[in-house]
C-alpha cells in the first residue's frame, strides 16, 4: 500500500510518462479518447525516501496544457494531399499532455513536495476523489472551507487555519472572484472564533451578516459595520443591520495626519509652518479640541 491511502482499487489508467521528467512536472502520452481535459487531475506511483526509509506514495498532479500532432499531416504539404490522406484515412494521430506535480500525501496527512523525479514508462492514472478529498482537506479543528475542485465539483477544497499567522495575499484578474473568497474566508475565520478586521471603503462586505437569502444568520451577531456618519453609502442603516457611527477625536490626529486630510503638500511650507504653530498654540489651552478652535488659531494669526 501506497504512503498515505490505499486506492489500488479506484485506479484509471489514462497514458504513460514520456521523454524527461522532473520532481516539478512530467510529460505523459495518451490515446486521444483517453486524454484528461487541461486542469484536470491525475497521479503517478513514484518513491520517496520519508524518515530515513524508501516508500511508495503516490504523486498528485494537474495536466496544464495539452498538445496534438500528426506525423502525416504537415504543414508543408498541400492542403489537397492533405485532404486525400485524411480521406484515406492515413493521417496518424498522437496526443500529448503536461502535467505539474502537486505532491504526494503521508499517513499522517501531510502534503509533501516529491524531492525525486518520476520515472518515464510508469502508468499515469486518473486522480480519484478519495485521494483528491484527503489531499485537499485538513483536520476540521483547523479547517476552512472555501470551496470545490472546478473540474472535480464533488471534491471540496480547504486551507488550514495555520496559514493565517503570516501575511496573505489575494492575487487575481478582474472578475476572478478576489472579494467573493475573501468573504468566505472572513467567514470561515469568524466562525473558527477569530477576530476579523475589513477596511472596506466600496461597501462590498457590509451584507456579510446575511446568507444568500437575504436573511441574517447564526453568527450575524458577532458581525458589526462602523460607518462614519457624514457618509450616506449606498445602503441605509435599516438595509445592513447592525451599523454603529465610527468617529475620530480630531484632537487625537497629528499634525501629518491633519495636513494629509487637509491635503496641504509638503511644499507649502510657509502654509504648513503656520498651520503647526497654531496647534501648538490651540494645545496649550485644551486638551480636546475641534476644527473649529485651530481655524481661530489661524484667523488670529492673520489679523
Amino acid at each position: 500500500m501506497e504512503e498515505g491511502i490505499d486506492v489500488s482499487n479506484i485506479l484509471k489508467e489514462i497514458g504513460v510518462i514520456i521523454g524527461e521528467a522532473s520532481s516539478s512536472e512530467f510529460y505523459f502520452s495518451s490515446k486521444p479518447e483517453e486524454m484528461p481535459s487541461r486542469w484536470e487531475y491525475v497521479m503517478v506511483h513514484s518513491k520517496e525516501d520519508i524518515g530515513g526509509t524508501s516508500k511508495q506514495v503516490l504523486v498528485v498532479a494537474r495536466v496544464e496544457s495539452i498538445i496534438s500532432a500528426s506525423q502525416a499531416l504537415t504543414k508543408e504539404l498541400d492542403f489537397d494531399i492533405i485532404k486525400k490522406i485524411v480521406d484515406s484515412g492515413l493521417a496518424d494521430k498522437k496526443v500529448w499532455g503536461k502535467a505539474q506535480v502537486l505532491g504526494f500525501l503521508t499517513s499522517e496527512g501531510d502534503v509533501l513536495q516529491p524531492r525525486k523525479a518520476v520515472m518515464p514508462g510508469k502508468p499515469v492514472y486518473m486522480a480519484p476523489p478519495e485521494l483528491l478529498e484527503k489531499f485537499y482537506s485538513y483536520p476540521e479543528d483547523e479547517s476552512i472551507h472555501i470551496g470545490n475542485l472546478i473540474t472535480r465539483n464533488e471534491v471540496t477544497v480547504a486551507l488550514s487555519i495555520k496559514g493565517f499567522r503570516r501575511h496573505l495575499a489575494i492575487i487575481a484578474q478582474t472578475g476572478a472572484g478576489k472579494s467573493y473568497l475573501a468573504g468566505v474566508l472572513a467567514e470561515e475565520l469568524i466562525a473558527k472564533g477569530g477576530t476579523i478586521i475589513m477596511l472596506d471603503p466600496h461597501a462590498d462586505y457590509v451584507f456579510l451578516s446575511r446568507n444568500i437569502e437575504g436573511r441574517r444568520y447564526e453568527l450575524s451577531d458577532r458581525i458589526m459595520v462602523f460607518r462614519n456618519p457624514a457618509s450616506t453609502g449606498r445602503y441605509s442603516e435599516a438595509e445592513v443591520g447592525r451599523v454603529e457611527p465610527y468617529e475620530i477625536c480630531f484632537s487625537d490626529l497629528d499634525f501629518d495626519e491633519i495636513c494629509l486630510i487637509s491635503r496641504i503638500n509638503e511644499r507649502y511650507i510657509n502654509i504648513r509652518s503656520g498651520l503647526e504653530k497654531a496647534i501648538g498654540r490651540v494645545k496649550r489651552d485644551k486638551t480636546i479640541y475641534l476644527p473649529r478652535d485651530l481655524l481661530e488659531q489661524l484667523q488670529k494669526a492673520d489679523t
